[in-house]
């Protein structure tokens, strides 16, 4: 997993190094996606800790995750094992259906499904560079 970074004045270090008085913070990477349809999601869209909203669709639509080699390729700082979270705010009025690109499956009996007007907690695990699970746990 990549480290927490410190911010001091102007300088960024490791927060495994905190000293008496810091705090470690994390920035938040908010994506709007407004395509009128089901798209394909890209892997710099699945940032750890991020925000995906999603917009612009008038009918149930279903939006697929990028492949397990897009993600791998992408988040270079997960290894084998690794979970990442991330947020799905589906801001639409319809149900929004998740998909798995190649190499990326639902894990066993988790709900694939958002509800309108909602937001949940997505979460991508590594299991290898061509292999990866995604559920949404909350």
């Amino acid at each position: 997993m990549k480290a927490l970074m410190i911010r001091d004045n102007g300088l960024e270090r490791d927060a495994s190094r905190v000293e008496a008085g810091q705090q470690a913070s994390i920035g938040i990477i908010a994506i709007d996606v407004t395509a009128a349809a089901g798209t394909t999601l890209t892997a710099q869209q699945m940032q750890p800790g991020g925000v995906i909203r999603r917009t612009g669709v008038g009918i149930a639509f279903t939006d697929t995750l990028p492949t397990a080699a897009l993600l791998s390729a992408t988040l270079t700082e997960l290894v084998d094992g690794d979970s990442c979270l991330l947020h799905m705010s589906n801001r639409t009025a319809v149900v929004q259906t998740l998909a798995g690109g190649t190499g990326v499956t639902l894990v066993a009996g988790s709900n694939t499904t958002l509800a309108a007007n909602s937001s949940n907690v997505l979460m991508l695990t590594r299991t290898s560079a061509t292999a990866w699970t995604f559920e949404i746990i909350g």
